[in-house]
């Protein structure tokens, strides 16, 4: 059936059915990336690293969670002390890009706040003490 009876059958509301007869399928063919190789004495894969040391990356350091109903949050003012669920003086967590990658202690710098790193949190969810 050609794309003009397809045309003329679907707008007289016929259902169409349309077949191809040959298909042309073709194996894909991708790289060995087991044995990358080096240029100039660099590992292609630590080229590939260096790229992304460059990326910046968002990192979030929370104090503490808490849940509130709609109303709750409609009432907030200036001024409104929000409880949290986590103890004065227990470590604080690192995220980076939404995931958790540490914690840590708050500390004060000059007149700033940072964190000094006491845990690492794997990619497994177990915690590392440095």
């Amino acid at each position: 059936m050609d794309l003009k009876a397809v045309a003329e059958a679907r707008k007289a509301g016929k259902p169409v059915s349309v077949v191809k007869d040959s298909i042309s399928v073709q194996s894909a063919q991708f790289p060995n990336f087991s044995n990358q190789g080096s240029i100039g004495g660099i590992s292609l894969l630590q080229g590939n690293m260096d790229l992304l040391m460059d990326v910046p990356l968002s990192v979030t350091v929370e104090i503490g969670k808490t849940r509130r109903k709609m109303r709750d949050i409609m009432e907030f003012t200036q001024g409104t002390v929000i409880d949290l669920e986590k103890q004065a003086g227990a470590p604080v967590d690192i995220v980076v890009n939404g995931q958790l990658i540490a914690r840590g202690d708050v500390v004060v710098i000059d007149d700033n706040f940072g964190v000094r790193i006491t845990e690492i949190v794997g990619n497994n969810g177990f915690v590392s003490k440095e």
